[in-house]
């Protein structure tokens, strides 16, 4: 009776007193078995981080190469998709599997998804940025830009409107990379 039970994955009392074991116990469970789910953490980490960059081009295609919105518009929801399923994997993970192998499908999804989450907020900011200099007047502008010898005066117009915020975006995405390159100690 054991070695047919085990042969067919039942209980003996299942096979003798026809009693059906609880739904924990059976092997047929809706969730992945840890051994799967350890195996296809890097293949959904690379299909998450693949459609948020997908997502992340159409965005700027729809912005400045498409005539229409569709294109952005499905660029965001694809980099939202991107990033849900890739927090409720890990944090399937953290609380099903293995929760040390679960922070860390999570610490290394952010640690590349900054660098393409970043662009939008960033953005933004540069936006108010440029709208805030526009406020201040041309004459006062133009009084400071000149009194700088020529060639500063160049590298201060650059440096501010393309500079600023490159500096500023590398600043964020480095220091959120390497805030979670540390492991946390126990």
């Amino acid at each position: 009776m054991i070695a047919l039970a085990e042969y067919f994955e039942v209980t003996t009392d299942w096979l003798l007193r026809d009693i059906e074991p609880p739904a924990a116990q059976t092997g047929t469970d809706a969730h992945m078995s840890p051994a799967q789910a350890k195996a296809g953490a890097p293949l959904l980490l690379c299909l998450t981080l693949g459609g948020s960059a997908c997502g992340l081009f159409l965005l700027f295609y729809g912005r400045f190469v498409s005539a229409s919105t569709i294109p952005s518009t499905i660029g965001v929801i694809l980099q939202i998709f991107a990033i849900a399923m890739a927090m409720g994997f890990g944090l399937y993970l953290k609380n099903s599997v293995d929760a040390e192998q679960g922070a860390d499908f999570i610490r290394t999804f952010w640690r590349v998804e900054i660098w393409f989450i970043a662009l939008l907020p960033l953005r933004a900011i540069y936006f108010a940025f440029m709208q805030l200099l526009n406020l201040i007047p041309e004459a006062v502008l133009s009084r400071l830009w000149t009194s700088l010898p020529q060639p500063f005066w160049e590298l201060g117009r650059v440096f501010l409107f393309a500079g600023v915020p490159v500096i500023l975006y590398l600043a964020v995405c480095l220091f959120v990379t390497l805030v979670l390159c540390r492991r946390r100690r126990k």
